[in-house]
């Protein structure tokens, strides 16, 4: 590497179960590979005798080390413990969370012959860290400025600590973007670049500026652990972000998590549900059902017991989750003021999207609509953040013809006087104020919702 050569910004899409690294040089995209050479590095830490594992190397010896693996820090960062999600996590979770002061949280190992305690910050710090030095060695240059994406409803208490994580690992982090937000950057700017490219083209003078202005998107993004939806209105140069709705407790995981729990109650082995590396196990096992079960009805598997699982069952052990996406976009669209028949295109995003019937649901939902899948289903969040990056560092490239975002506020700002009264300066209809024990008049955002 190149020691004090400024390196290319970079697009960060921090998942929840894996993170993705892209650049955008002004003509095309490049995702970076993680040490391994793989396109995405597994949001896993471990505690070894031979140190800190990051990525797939932690991910690999998380069935013998299972209670000094670290996974699912997107669902702990910002979070407080008594929050109801962390109450449900901690019964799946191999390694052990407790309550720090303020009702924050810390994760707790045995390492190297005594105990340790990490915040969240600092292990999500550790993955950044990792991509960072991933980067640097792919490219020969030292990489300072980044974009990293976020669950779009993730609150100012969680953005901060991302930006905090960030920092701590190098980062100068120019700016956070919603997940569905960056996928629709990308997805805008290869339709506009498409659109112009028919525009020059003698055959198609006759497509009309009208149908290049005032199209609105409506972006699904449902990865392993967080559902992020975006309503867009695509313009001439701007891409403007209506409304938007999420849940960082919704997403493949949680599906498969469904999976475990019925098993275990059908075969009666309630002896191994305080094994987490039968949990793990079972979970892989579940987990490739459920991406099988996307092209297939039936699944059979011998594990300790014999089990099978068909389509039917799935989405029967899952009619909870279908009912909560369908929500998702409802409130959504609500927020935006608009109606299923406004949106003109519908595209779908993240691994999990692959779900028969949740994609039948979505398509009924919009009247009948056929579906957009997107043919960079697990990147384009990652070349999303890497073309925001590019237009923040250059403010112009050639691709995406100065396409902006104007995103949008994930929650209500307000004011909060002395006396605990909230006066709302932004207002979203989708959340409720409740007191926050403050002395000092102060712009905040509500960290207590449920999302």
């Amino acid at each position: 590497m190149e020691q004090g050569r400024k390196g290319p910004a970079i697009g960060i899409d921090l998942g929840t179960a894996y993170t993705r690294v892209a650049l955008f040089d002004g003509r095309s995209f490049q995702m970076i590979p993680d040490d391994h050479g793989d396109p995405a590095m597994p949001s896993y830490v471990a505690f070894t005798d031979s140190g800190v594992l990051v990525g797939a190397a932690a991910k690999n010896q998380a069935m013998q080390n299972p209670t000094n693996t670290i996974f699912d820090v997107i669902r702990l960062i910002g979070r407080r413990y008594s929050h109801p999600s962390i109450r449900n996590d901690i019964r799946l979770w191999p390694f052990k969370v407790i309550a720090s002061e303020n009702d924050s949280l810390l994760v707790e190992i045995s390492w190297e012959g005594k105990l340790w305690q990490f915040t969240p910050v600092e292990i999500c710090s550790m993955i950044l860290t990792q991509i960072k030095v991933n980067t640097e060695k792919n490219l020969g240059v030292t990489i300072a400025d980044a974009v990293i994406t976020v669950p779009v409803c993730f609150n100012y208490e969680q953005r901060k600590a991302i930006k905090e994580a960030g920092m701590i690992a190098g980062f100068n982090v120019m700016q956070l973007v919603s997940a569905s937000s960056a996928s629709a950057l990308f997805y805008s700017s290869d339709r506009q670049s498409k659109i112009s490219s028919l525009l020059t083209n003698i055959f198609a003078r006759s497509i009309s500026k009208s149908e290049v202005e005032d199209y609105n998107l409506f972006v699904f993004d449902l990865g392993a652990g967080t559902l992020d939806v975006s309503l867009i209105t695509l313009q001439e140069d701007v891409c403007i972000v209506r409304a938007t709705a999420g849940n960082v407790h919704l997403g493949g995981s949680d599906f498969d998590n469904n999976s475990v729990f019925d098993l275990l109650r059908r075969n009666g082995h309630a002896d191994i549900s305080n094994s987490f590396i039968a949990i793990n196990e079972l979970r892989e096992v579940c987990e490739a059902a459920k991406v099988a079960l996307s092209t297939g009805s039936t699944i059979e598997h011998n594990l300790k017991f014999q089990f099978s699982i068909r389509a039917e069952k799935f989405n029967e052990l899952n009619k909870e989750l279908f009912v909560k996406c369908i929500d998702t976009i409802d409130t959504c669209l609500r927020d935006a003021k608009m109606g299923a028949g406004i949106v003109d295109e519908v595209i779908l995003f993240g691994g999990s999207t692959r779900i028969p019937l949740l994609q039948a649901q979505i398509k009924q939902y919009f009247n009948g609509k056929e579906l957009k899948i997107s043919n960079h289903l697990e990147t384009a969040v990652a070349f999303g953040a890497a073309l925001q990056v590019s237009f923040l560092c250059t403010r112009r490239y050639e691709r995406a013809h100065c396409l902006s975002l104007l995103d949008a506020t994930s929650f209500s700002l307000g004011m909060q006087s002395s006396q605990g009264l909230i006066y709302v300066c932004f207002h979203s209809e989708r959340y409720n104020y409740s007191h926050q024990n403050r002395k000092d008049m102060s712009l905040l955002q509500p960290d207590n919702i449920s999302c």
